[in-house]
């Protein structure tokens, strides 16, 4: 079951990209004709949690949210470009640390 956040804590753009998921999510299913019963089982989810998703609700675990993505066959699309990160460019350009210390 999802924990409790209050998503007025959220920075705007953190609840717009959740609501953005929740809505992917909820037209993929749909276009899939499954119910939310029928995919919360596929992807080995409660159907509460399910519901939850497809509110866009920040308590849920992001394993819920893979796994659903993974039902939908839709997981690759989250694949991250470490090229497209400016600043990890910068970072390689240079010489990695080995090793990142605390302090």
């Amino acid at each position: 079951m999802p924990r409790k956040i209050d998503k007025s804590l959220l920075p705007y753009e953190v609840d717009a990209a959740l609501q953005d998921l929740a809505r992917v999510v909820s037209d993929a299913r749909k276009i899939r004709m499954l119910t939310q019963r029928d995919l919360s089982a596929k992807a080995g989810i409660g159907v509460n949690t399910m519901v939850q998703i497809e509110k866009g609700d920040p308590g849920v675990q992001m394993v819920a949210w893979l796994r659903v993505l993974w039902a939908l066959d839709m997981l690759g699309t989250l694949k991250i470009n470490p090229e497209d990160d400016s600043l990890a460019l910068k970072l390689m350009s240079s010489q990695l640390p080995k090793r990142v210390k605390n302090g």
